[in-house]
């Protein structure tokens, strides 16, 4: 049970990360 909520958790940590890096990519894109 635990290891799977800290699956979950680190799964949508993984997700969220890739959707700011991407955001952060196109900031920095747009600024140059």
């Amino acid at each position: 049970m635990l290891g799977k909520r800290v699956g979950d958790t680190a799964g949508y940590t993984l997700a969220n990360g890739k959707e700011m890096i991407v955001e952060i990519v196109k900031v920095e894109a747009y600024a140059h």
